[in-house]
């Protein structure tokens, strides 16, 4: 998603610049740890992933968040979790 902006700072176009993007070859949970006290936020879940997460009894760990379709999105989401994370 882009959001239009007149002015980008320079340290920040920099970093721009230096981000690639990652191609993946395979279920994006491969990469979490299951046993660990996460949340997977992701738009478009591969139904793959999904099963694995179901199949563990994480499936609760999955939040959509799609910004291309409620560009604020990820402040809802900050929302809903913030009070999770004082739960540790």
């Amino acid at each position: 998603m882009a959001l239009k902006v007149e002015i980008i700072p320079g340290e920040l176009a920099s970093l721009i610049q230096d981000i690639r993007p990652v191609y993946w070859s395979g279920t994006k949970t491969t990469a979490i740890d299951l046993e660990s006290d996460f949340y997977w936020l992701d738009d478009n879940p591969h139904p793959d992933d999904l099963l694995r997460l179901e199949s563990a009894g994480r499936l609760d760990r999955w939040v959509e968040v799609n910004t291309e379709v409620n560009f604020d999105d990820l402040l809802r989401v900050m929302v809903l979790l913030e009070p999770l994370s004082f739960k540790r």
